[in-house]
């Protein structure tokens, strides 16, 4: 899950300039006031192109209105379809301050590359067939994983998949972001605490920039 709140972007760029055409990126999102669905704002698709070396912003934080409230946009896809007659380097990058890339993948002409909440970043050619990207690098920014621990109401310690650095851990119950010292904290580099455990059910989810 691709959770972007107040000051955070999502942005593309390519490592060179096209041949002909530059690539086409769609985003599917909701939005979400205080952890819960804004009904109007549902399944809602951002369009753009990529800009050769230059940034593009592909999903920005909500503009937030009149309504006080914590405001978040959710990135359930993303489609950047290489239109052009050559390959180009993709690259992804969540923007909070710091630029951190998420993903960067060389995509055939004709060739898809998709991200989708789940089941994380892939390319499908232009026949339809799942591959692996060829020069595809591993995150530096891990977003939406599902820290292993029961939910069941009783359990409260939680563990990452892999080391992060503390200070830029960031925890989501139900998609309502929680504070470090008012609701957790964290032992070393892998272990999460919750002061109140998760019932059953309930989501937790963390972004961290991975170790």
């Amino acid at each position: 899950m691709i959770i972007l709140e107040q000051g955070t972007t999502l942005k593309a760029k390519l490592s060179g300039s096209v041949t002909d055409n530059e690539l086409d990126i769609i985003v599917h999102h909701s939005i979400l006031l205080n952890g819960r669905p804004v009904t109007a704002n549902q399944n809602m698709v951002l369009e753009s192109k990529t800009n050769g070396t230059s940034d593009v912003v592909i999903c920005s934080e909500v503009e937030t209105n009149a309504t006080a409230g914590r405001w978040q946009r959710i990135v359930s896809s993303i489609s950047i379809f290489n239109n052009d007659t050559a390959a180009a380097e993709v690259e992804i990058a969540y923007v909070k301050g710091s630029r951190y890339i998420i993903n960067r993948s060389t995509v055939n002409a004709g060739d898809i590359l998709y991200y989708e909440d789940g089941s994380g970043w892939g390319v499908v050619d232009s026949k339809g067939g799942k591959k692996t990207s060829s020069s595809e690098t591993p995150s530096i920014l891990i977003l939406g994983e599902t820290p292993t621990g029961d939910i069941n109401g009783s359990n409260a310690t939680f563990y990452s998949l892999n080391n992060f650095v503390p200070e830029k851990l960031e925890v989501f119950l139900n998609g309502v972001k929680q504070q470090l010292s008012d609701d957790y904290n964290t032992s070393g580099s892998t272990q999460i605490n919750m002061f109140t455990s998760p019932l059953t059910n309930d989501k937790l989810k963390i972004n961290y920039i991975k170790q």
